[in-house]
């Protein structure tokens, strides 16, 4: 944004503007605007042409992954190269009395190891018996470009609403699906608790603020408690 860089400069806020400037070139973004929301298939289609034939990455906005070492979809990756192309579900290990708050994978065989081959979904199972394991989908796919074409032929909700999750399970019935669990900690920040949590902890990972907001809270738990 040159008028935003400029007036910084302007107003002698140099600091700031090389900062943006450095945030700018950390990734090149093309974007596309979902005209009506039909859901989360609607919103992937709209990226067929950018695609370009090409296996496509999912990352969802509302998982937030920290990460010390390798980014979620990094591991996805590396197990994309193992499996020889084979689809990836982000996954991490749910405790019992969550589980009916999530998609749940449904594994081929007992998933005792990182990476395990899928046979299908259970979305949020309402007992723990329902539940084929406790491993959930959390945010992070990667999935053929063949998923597009399965996409255009998926029958939409009553609400009108394109779902992901029945173009994955359309799409298993002739391409391998694996479960990946990566490491990292997750935060729900299309919850509001889950986005608070998160602005907390990567504050305190700063060293301009950690001190701060350390001190803040000290603060505020002991006027509260």
């Amino acid at each position: 944004n040159q008028e935003l860089d400029s007036r910084l400069r302007a107003d002698g806020k140099i600091q700031m503007a090389e900062e943006l400037q450095d945030i700018s070139k950390l990734a090149n973004i093309s974007y596309i605007i979902q005209e009506k929301p039909n859901g989360s298939g609607g919103a992937i289609l709209e990226a067929k042409e950018f695609a370009n034939g090409e296996d496509i990455a999912i990352l969802y906005g509302d998982d937030l992954i920290d990460y010390d070492e390798k980014s979620a979809i990094g591991e996805l990756i590396e197990a994309y190269e193992k499996t020889n192309g084979g689809s990836q579900l982000g996954c991490q290990y749910i405790p019992d009395e969550n589980l009916h708050m999530y998609g749940i994978v449904k594994p081929k065989t007992t998933a005792d190891s990182k990476i395990f081959e899928v046979s299908g979904f259970v979305e949020k199972p309402k007992t723990k018996e329902d539940s084929p394991s406790n491993y959930a989908a959390l945010g992070r796919y990667i999935l053929p470009n063949k998923i597009f074409e399965i996409l255009e032929s998926c029958k939409p909700t009553k609400s009108g609403e394109i779902l992901l999750t029945d173009a994955i399970l359309e799409s298993m019935k002739t391409h391998p699906c694996y479960g990946c669990a990566f490491t990292g900690k997750r935060y729900d920040i299309g919850n509001k608790a889950g986005y608070v949590k998160a602005l907390i902890d990567y504050s305190l990972k700063r060293e301009d603020l950690r001190e701060e907001i350390l001190s803040y809270m000290r603060e505020t738990v002991s006027k509260n408690s």
